[in-house]
């Protein structure tokens, strides 16, 4: 009986991390991006380790031009997931935004690595020309991080 509750207890937990992460999302998607922190936060309170929810602080964080907390968060996820483009790529666009250019070209190159649509590839690629030309104006790096 005591193991059937905890059971019960557990799957009550996780539902209700499962329910932030999905709320967070929608509102992500819906371009709520403080709701959707908000969301995301409360999942990793409850699941600390809970990647789609770092990710998706990340892209939060992101899109509220919070750039210096999207890219804590954002390294965190990619120590989880390396093959994940979505992360690579915000990673990128971030350290772009901060004018870091060689963190950008790292996190361009992992992205042009992994198995990504061949139009992006090809986008992503034409960023990496561009960085290695040299020091980029602000408003290269700004077309630069619009362009991809």
């Amino acid at each position: 009986m005591r193991g059937a509750l905890l059971l019960l207890v557990v799957t009550a937990l996780a539902a209700g991390c499962v329910s932030a992460v999905v709320q967070g999302q929608i509102a992500l998607r819906q371009g709520r991006y403080v709701e959707a922190e908000g969301y995301f936060n409360e999942a990793l309170a409850k699941d600390p380790g809970r990647t789609d929810a770092i990710i998706g602080r990340g892209l939060s964080q992101y899109k509220q031009g919070q750039i210096e907390e999207a890219i804590e968060s954002l390294d965190n996820a990619v120590q989880i997931r390396p093959n994940e483009p979505s992360v690579r790529l915000y990673l990128a666009l971030a350290y772009l935004k901060k004018g870091d250019t060689s963190q950008a070209e790292q996190q361009l190159t992992a992205l042009r690595s992994l198995r990504i649509d061949s139009r992006v590839g090809d986008q992503v690629q034409q960023a990496l020309d561009l960085l290695k030309q040299g020091p980029l104006s602000d408003s290269v790096l700004s077309f630069l991080v619009g362009s991809l």
